[in-house]
C-alpha cells in the first residue's frame, strides 16, 4: 500500500485498513483503495474530492450502479439524525446488496418523504422523542446529583448537537420546573407506599458540607415492601440552630409529618452514639425504640486506643510516628516521585494513607499500607536528611499486632456498611464477647464452644452437648478448607438446619444439612458399615459379582454393584458408591442418615388389619403412642393419612410411621401397591409389609417376596404378611377364601 492516493486524507493508516476520520469506523484494504472509496461513497456522499468525482466515472459500471443507487440518499444530517447502523440491528429488508470490485456491501435505504416528517415533528416540544430525551435529561441529574446548570453547559450541548441536532435542549429555569414536576408526583406516589408499610426503620445523621460550611440533618427509611427490601432518602434539613436535642427532635418530628409518617409505625430509630441526637429521637419515639448504629460503635472501640485522652502511649506514640511519615511523602514531591518509580515494578501501585478521625477505619488502612511499602519506604527515607526517622523492627512488629487486632473491627463495620439490599443484623451476633481471642476448629470441644459463643441465645434453647460427634475433613488441593460434620440430636439439627451461616469469630460459615449414606465395602450394599455387615457373601466392588474382592478383581469393566444386583440398566455408567448411583440419591432424597443420627436403637412394631376403616386408620397415631411403638405395619388402610408410608393411593399395604425422628427410607424398586420395602437405619433393618388379595391367587404375591428377600440376602428382614388368597398349591378350590370364613358362606 502506497499511501500516495489523495483518499488517506480521510483516513487515518491503520495495520489491517484505514479508520475514517468522520464516524471512527475502520475499513479493511487488501492492497488498494476501492474499499475506502465505497465508504466515503456509501456514508459520507457529500464528502468529495476531485479525484474522487474522476475515480467514480472511470471505475466502470459497477461503480457507477454502487453510485447511482446511493448517490440520492437523503440527507439525515439535515434532518438531525446521525445513522449508525448496527451489524445486529440492521433488517434485511431496509438494505440492498451493491456489488463492487471489493465484493458485496450493505447500503441503507431511502427513507419515505412521511417517516422523514414524522421524524422532524417527533422532536418539538410536545414530540414523542422530545418528552423522552428531557425524562433522560432530568433522570440524569437527580440520579448522579449534577448540578441544574449542566443544560447549560458547552460540552453537554455539544453532545445532544451530535446526537439530535433537531433537539432544543431545555433552559435551566425549565429543567428546574421539570425537577419539581417529576419530585411532585414520585413524592405522592411514595407517600401511598409508605402507609401500606406495616414497620419503618428510620435511620438519622448529622454531617457537614466542607465546602460551603453548612450542617445537615438526613433522614432515611428501611422496610419491606412487596417482600422487597426497600431504602429511602426522606430528605436533607439545613440545620441554622444549636444542634441541641429539643431542636434535633422538631426537625425529626417536621420531617416525618412532612411524609405522614406515624410513630406506631416506626419499630426502630438508629443513630450514632452523640449524646443530642441520642435524646432527640428518645424524646420523640422512646427508649425502646433507640438503637445506637452498630458500625459507629465499632469505630469508637477501634479509635479508642488512640484517643488523646485515655489512649495507649506506644499506640499512640507509633500512630503520630506513621502520620508524620505519610504527610512527608505527601509533602514532598521528591521523596513522592522516588516512591512512585520504586512502585513502577508493581502491577498496581498503592502509595500511603493518611488517617482522618471522621473516616472510619482509617487508621486501620493507613497501618496497612503502611507495613505492606516499608521495605520500599525505608530506603527512601535515608536518601533526605530532614526525613522522619523510619520505624524499627520491633515497632513495625507492633503495628502488625494491632492490625491483627483491629481487623475484625474493620471487617465488621464493612459487612454492617456495604449492603443496601440485604439485611445486616445478622453479624451482629458474632461479635459478642468480642474480647474473646478467636478460636481455631480443632477439636470437638473448641467446636462446642464457638456454636455457644456465636448462636444466638434466644433461639439457642438446646445445649450444644447435644452433639454426638465432630469430624474434620480437609479439602483436596491448595484451598486449605475445612470442612466440620456434626452429628447432633434432631432438635439441634432442625436449628442449625434453620441458619443460613454460622459467624465463628468474624467469619461467616455456611451451614448445610449434611446427609451421609454408608455404604458397607463388603456387601456393596447402603446402610451400613463392613465392621457390622452380617452378610455371608464377599461382593466384588468393581465387576459387581460375588466370590472375590475388588483388589482381586481381573475384570476390564467397572459397574456399580447395587445397580447390578438389582437388574439395572444403567449399572455400567458409573462407579459403585458414587453420586450418579440411583439408590444412593433415592436413600438421601428420603432422608436416610446414618445410624449415628438417629434417636432409637431398636425396633418396637406391631402388625394390624385395617380392614378398610377410617377411624382405625385415622388412630394410628394414638394406638402407636399408647403402646410405645416405633412402626406399625397395616393392611388395607383407609387412605393416605399421616406419616403413612405406601406406594400409590390405592396402596393395600403401609408402614406407619410413629417416630417422625427415624430415618426411613422406601424402596421404591423393591414396593408396589400390595407390597412395601422400607429400611430403618437405625437398626440397619428391612421392613416389609405385604397383603394378598383373597379374590387375586397367592401365587404373584409369593413370587415378588421370593424375588425381594433374595435381593435382600444376608440382610436383617422383618415381613408381616397378611395372607387371604388362594392358590392350587394350596390344593383349595378358586372359590374357597382362606381367612374369610363369612363371606365364603
Amino acid at each position: 500500500m502506497s499511501g500516495k492516493s489523495d483518499i488517506w486524507n480521510h483516513f487515518i493508516k491503520k495495520d489491517s485498513g484505514g479508520k475514517c476520520k468522520y464516524c471512527h469506523q475502520e475499513v479493511k484494504t487488501k492492497g488498494n483503495t476501492t474499499n475506502l472509496r465505497n465508504h466515503l461513497l456509501r456514508r459520507h456522499p457529500t464528502i468529495q474530492t476531485v479525484s474522487l468525482k474522476k475515480k467514480s466515472e472511470s471505475c466502470g459500471g459497477n461503480c457507477s450502479n454502487a453510485r447511482d443507487g446511493d448517490g440520492q440518499v437523503f440527507d439525515d444530517m439535515a434532518l438531525g439524525i446521525v445513522p449508525v447502523p448496527d451489524s445486529q440491528n440492521v433488517n434485511n429488508s431496509d438494505t440492498e446488496s451493491v456489488a463492487s470490485s471489493s465484493g458485496s456491501v450493505s447500503v441503507l435505504k431511502q427513507p419515505t418523504l412521511t417517516s422523514c416528517f414524522t421524524n422532524i415533528k417527533s422532536f418539538r416540544d410536545t414530540g414523542v422523542k422530545s418528552g423522552q430525551l428531557a425524562n433522560a435529561i432530568v433522570f440524569m441529574i437527580a440520579k448522579d446529583g449534577l448540578p441544574l446548570n449542566t443544560v447549560e453547559k458547552i460540552g453537554f450541548q455539544y453532545l445532544m448537537k451530535v446526537v439530535a441536532p433537531l433537539y432544543k435542549v431545555p433552559a435551566r429555569k425549565t429543567i428546574t420546573h421539570m425537577i419539581d414536576d417529576k419530585y411532585n408526583v414520585l413524592s405522592a406516589q411514595l407517600k401511598l407506599k409508605i402507609q401500606e408499610v406495616e414497620a419503618l426503620a428510620l435511620t438519622a445523621d448529622v454531617w457537614t458540607d466542607t465546602h460551603n460550611s453548612q450542617i445537615y440533618l438526613g433522614l432515611t427509611g428501611h422496610c419491606i415492601y412487596e417482600n422487597k427490601l426497600m431504602s429511602i432518602i426522606f430528605g436533607v434539613t439545613a440545620l441554622t440552630e444549636p444542634h441541641n436535642a429539643d431542636y434535633l427532635a422538631q426537625v425529626i418530628i417536621n420531617m416525618t409529618e412532612k411524609w405522614d409518617i406515624t410513630s406506631d409505625k416506626v419499630v426502630a430509630f438508629i443513630t450514632d452514639n452523640g449524646a443530642n441526637i441520642v435524646k432527640a429521637v428518645t424524646n420523640v419515639y422512646g427508649k425502646n425504640k433507640h438503637l445506637p448504629c452498630f458500625a459507629h460503635t465499632l469505630n469508637l472501640v477501634a479509635s479508642k486506643p488512640f484517643d488523646n485522652k485515655d489512649g495507649l502511649d506506644e499506640a499512640k506514640k507509633l500512630l503520630t510516628a506513621v502520620k508524620d511519615i505519610t504527610t512527608y511523602f505527601k509533602q514532598n514531591t521528591n521523596a513522592a516521585d522516588s516512591l512512585k518509580k520504586a512502585e513502577d515494578h508493581q502491577t498496581k501501585p498503592l502509595g500511603l494513607i493518611q488517617s482522618v478521625c471522621t473516616r472510619w477505619n482509617s487508621i486501620f488502612y493507613q497501618l496497612e499500607r503502611f507495613v505492606e511499602l516499608s521495605e520500599i519506604i525505608a530506603p527512601i527515607l535515608l536518601k533526605y536528611p530532614k526525613a522522619p526517622t523510619m520505624l524499627t523492627a520491633q515497632q513495625l512488629e507492633f503495628i502488625k499486632d494491632l492490625i491483627n487486632i483491629l481487623r475484625p473491627l474493620e471487617s465488621g463495620a464493612a459487612r454492617s456498611t456495604h449492603s443496601v439490599k440485604n439485611p445486616t443484623g445478622g453479624p451482629v451476633l458474632a461479635f459478642y464477647p468480642i474480647t474473646e481471642q478467636e478460636e481455631h476448629l480443632k477439636t470437638a470441644d473448641d467446636t462446642k464452644k464457638v456454636l455457644k459463643n456465636t448462636m444466638d441465645p434466644v433461639a439457642m434453647q438446646v445445649q450444644v452437648s447435644g452433639v454426638r460427634k465432630v469430624a474434620f475433613k480437609k479439602s483436596r488441593g491448595e484451598s486449605g478448607i475445612t470442612t466440620v460434620i456434626l452429628e447432633c440430636e434432631s432438635e439441634l439439627r432442625d436449628i442449625l438446619s434453620g441458619l443460613d451461616s454460622v459467624y465463628i469469630g468474624w467469619e461467616a460459615i455456611p451451614v448445610c444439612d449434611f446427609i451421609n449414606v454408608t455404604c458397607c465395602r463388603k456387601c456393596q450394599q447402603y446402610g451400613h458399615l463392613e465392621a457390622h455387615c452380617r452378610s455371608k457373601d464377599t461382593i466384588c466392588g468393581k465387576c459387581g459379582d460375588a466370590g472375590h474382592r475388588a483388589d482381586d478383581c481381573a475384570a476390564a469393566m467397572t459397574r456399580c454393584a447395587t445397580c447390578h444386583r438389582f437388574g439395572w440398566r444403567n449399572a455400567e455408567t458409573h462407579k459403585p458408591a458414587s453420586r450418579d448411583c440411583p439408590d444412593e440419591s433415592s436413600r438421601k432424597s428420603e432422608g436416610l442418615l446414618s445410624p449415628a443420627m438417629a434417636d432409637c436403637k431398636r425396633l418396637r412394631l406391631h402388625q394390624i388389619n385395617l380392614g378398610g376403616s377410617a377411624t382405625v386408620t385415622k388412630e394410628l397415631a394414638s394406638i402407636a403412642r399408647n403402646n410405645g411403638l416405633d412402626l406399625v405395619l397395616v393392611q388395607e388402610q383407609y387412605a393416605r393419612a399421616q406419616y403413612l408410608m405406601q406406594i400409590g393411593p390405592e396402596s393395600k399395604a403401609g408402614i406407619f410411621l410413629a417416630k417422625t425422628n427415624m430415618a426411613v427410607a422406601i424402596l421404591p424398586h423393591l414396593s408396589n401397591s400390595h407390597c412395601i420395602v422400607c429400611h430403618v437405619s437405625a437398626a440397619d433393618t428391612y421392613v416389609i409389609s405385604s397383603y394378598s388379595q383373597y379374590s387375586d391367587p397367592i401365587d404373584t404375591h409369593l413370587l415378588h417376596l421370593e424375588r425381594t428377600l433374595h435381593t435382600l440376602r444376608g440382610e436383617r428382614v422383618i415381613v408381616g404378611v397378611d395372607c387371604n388368597a388362594h392358590s392350587p398349591l394350596w390344593f383349595c378350590e378358586p372359590r374357597q377364601y382362606i381367612g374369610r370364613g363369612p363371606e365364603a358362606e
